[in-house]
């Protein structure tokens, strides 16, 4: 187990994969994934009414930052109603408030239903990997040396093979084609969630 509240702390400065350069290599190869499949096109592109999976959560957006909390679930749910927990609702809210800032007629209530730029669509992509980097990725690689920590030990090739161990479990639960596909491909948050 983790010693005292520093435990994790010295736990991330001890975890390499025989040096920084291999694990750096890892989260680069992590980033990369990413940034190929968000390279894609996505269902509902342009087609009306409903525009598909970029038109939902850019609708979301909308709702929450010109809405109530307490409408967020109720307003208007044949376009879009917005169904996901009220955890994913404050993110959109959160994503939303810097969207609106950037680009405010992408997320006017109702009159923006359908808008659809590169500009825009290049804000959410971006949203979505920096939801990863600084949400989702932290804690798979936090979790990864956790599961490994009990094997920590001062032989050179079991401690080796656990910081491999670790590794390698980051690598694995960090590259899970189908949230990659869903939240690169779809716009959505899903690593947030989980």
């Amino acid at each position: 187990m983790l010693d005292g509240q520093w435990g994790t702390i010295r736990w991330m400065s001890d975890l390499r994969v025989r040096s920084d350069a291999g694990l750096g290599l890892i989260h680069v190869m992590v980033l990369m994934v990413r940034l190929l499949v968000a390279g894609h096109g996505y269902s509902g592109q342009g087609t009306p009414p409903m525009f598909g999976d970029y038109e939902a959560q850019r609708h979301w957006m909308e709702l929450s930052i010109h809405l109530p909390a307490r409408e967020w679930y109720t307003y208007d749910v044949q376009y879009w109603g917005l169904d996901y927990p009220p955890l994913s609702a404050y993110h959109a809210w959160l994503v939303g408030s810097v969207l609106h800032k950037i680009f405010p007629e992408m997320v006017e209530l109702d009159r923006s239903r359908g808008f659809e730029s590169a500009d825009s669509k290049l804000y959410m992509r971006w949203s979505v990997i920096l939801s990863d980097v600084f949400v989702y990725l932290p804690i798979v690689y936090v979790a990864s040396g956790a599961i490994f920590w009990a094997r920590r030990t001062n032989d050179v090739n079991v401690a080796s093979s656990t910081m491999t161990s670790a590794a390698g479990c980051y690598l694995f639960v960090s590259i899970v084609p189908a949230l990659i596909l869903i939240d690169h491909g779809h716009f959505q948050y899903n690593g947030v969630s989980l």
